[in-house]
């Protein structure tokens, strides 16, 4: 083990040391704390820093493969000191997103990994993005989680069972698994709203890979869906004698279709399988058009199934917010 951590630490030191700044006087200090080494103590691990810290955001901070109990951060000046129930012949994967910063100005390291390997056979990675497509946007602070194939488990696993890894999403979406054994694992998404890394609340968010998966890909993508969800109702706009309207034609749509058009989030047009559809006297305004791909043709949209492996209808969104204005007839070309 010895050797491990300072397999490590040489790793990092040298990273971080091209980045050292000298301080200059009478400027504000702007610069994150530059770690300096790393200890091997009994059931712990103490990281040694070039300034007094603070813990910030405590709660982004995560090991992989998850131990049986969570680890506890203590700080004593310019050092944390990680204690945890490590396991021998274990990589383990530390992580400290915006979770250490210097102690006078709250300077951030955004970005701090460990590794720990047992072999040399852990070099392997996967990489992704989660998104909700219902929502248009990617998810941050959603886990990833990998466990070892197993031809029963495709679908109970994360239900039962603690993952074999995590990752977190970053503000992008963005996930990646390092350090991994060349084997086949399943892959899940996990909002994990009590943060017990198990699917079992109905306001949580979930997604998985279809198929099992292999390390060394890279841009897999994950479609998260909450079970629950279901179309918004109908928001009625306003109008008056003062009101002004245009005329908006969206065509080339796909066969079994749903297209709400939504002004401030709000769905306030539906229609289903018209082809072109004409909105004669539409509010001038901003919209943004979404589709839903109706693929069984029941006129309503199908969220996921994790048990039975189903995956939630597609749903797209027009590239561009949509302006319609007085007296104008736009045309919109539906093409994906």
């Amino acid at each position: 083990m010895r050797n491990v951590f300072i397999a490590a630490f040489s790793c990092l030191f040298l990273c971080q040391c091209a980045n050292i700044v000298p301080p200059k006087g009478g400027v504000k200090d702007s610069s994150s704390p530059i770690l300096l080494s790393i200890e091997e103590e009994e059931r712990s691990v103490r990281l040694i820093f070039d300034e007094n810290i603070q813990l910030k955001n405590q709660t982004n901070f995560y090991c992989s493969p998850p131990l049986r109990t969570t680890p506890q951060l203590k700080t004593q000046r310019n050092q944390l000191l990680i204690e945890g129930d490590w396991q021998e012949g274990t990589s383990y994967s530390l992580n400290f997103p915006s979770v250490i910063a210097d102690y006078n100005e709250g300077n951030l390291i955004e970005k701090l990994h460990i590794h720990f390997p047992s072999s040399t056979a852990d070099t392997l990675s996967l990489s992704g993005y989660i998104i909700n497509p219902f929502q248009n946007e990617t998810s941050k602070n959603v886990w990833a989680a990998l466990y070892s194939y197993n031809a029963t488990n495709c679908d109970s696993a994360l239900l039962l069972n603690t993952p074999n890894y995590i990752a977190k999403t970053d503000e992008n979406g963005y996930f990646s698994f390092r350090n991994l054994t060349d084997t086949t694992y399943w892959l899940f998404a996990l909002s994990d709203e009590d943060r017990n890394l198990k699917y079992n609340l109905p306001e949580e968010n979930v997604g998985f890979f279809p198929q099992a998966i292999k390390p060394y890909e890279s841009g897999v993508e994950i479609t998260l869906f909450n079970e629950n969800t279901i179309l918004d109702s109908l928001t009625l706009q306003k109008i008056d004698s003062t009101s002004i309207f245009g005329k908006l034609t969206i065509d080339s749509l796909p066969t079994n279709h749903i297209v709400e058009l939504l002004q401030n989030e709000k769905v306030v047009k539906r229609s289903m399988n018209k082809a072109p559809l004409v909105i004669d006297s539409l509010l001038v305004g901003i919209y943004d058009i979404r589709i839903i791909h109706d693929e069984n043709g029941n006129g309503i949209w199908d969220t996921g199934n994790l048990l039975n492996r189903e995956q939630a209808e597609t749903i797209s969104y027009y590239p561009e917010k949509i302006q319609l204005r007085e007296d104008w007839d736009l045309e919109v070309n539906w093409k994906e």
